[in-house]
């Protein structure tokens, strides 16, 4: 990508690419490279072009942003909204769904993938609790059931 501003231009390109940039360049006219944002240590980190301050960003690099996949979250956030909504009479059933949306939607809304592995963990410990839930409430019953019936 490139982009012209006056006499002024501003690449977006991998390092071979700039390179036969600025040969193209350099054949056409008198060219004074600035500077070259980018990951590597001999790279620049930030650079001054129209008395705007430019920074190199790691986060398109790592791999752990797109696990802030939108739709997915959404639809998990929702799921998470009617776990809470039910009526379930153990302690700490709404607890565990609300941290997993606390931590869906700050993922979503600063594209954090640690934020959205935080948010799954909780999700995960919310199916286990209500899954030991289900079992002590299938336990009681039952156990209340025998119980019961040696009397009538």
């Amino acid at each position: 990508m490139l982009v012209v501003h006056g006499d002024d231009f501003t690449a977006e390109s991998d390092e071979d690419g700039l390179d036969f940039l600025t040969e193209v360049l350099q054949a056409a006219m008198t060219v004074k490279v600035r500077a070259t944002l980018g990951p590597e240590d001999y790279d620049d980190k930030s650079v001054r072009i129209l008395n705007r301050i430019d920074r190199f960003s790691s986060r398109g690099e790592r791999p752990l942003p797109r696990l802030a996949n939108t739709r997915l979250n959404a639809a998990l956030i929702l799921l998470m909204g009617v776990v809470m909504a039910l009526p379930i009479p153990f302690p700490a059933t709404n607890t565990f769904p609300a941290w997993a949306i606390v931590f869906l939607a700050t993922a979503q809304a600063e594209e954090d993938g640690i934020l959205a592995i935080w948010g799954y963990v909780a999700i995960l410990i919310t199916a286990a609790w209500f899954w030991f839930c289900w079992e002590l409430m299938w336990l009681l019953m039952s156990e209340s059931y025998s119980f019961l019936i040696q009397y009538f």
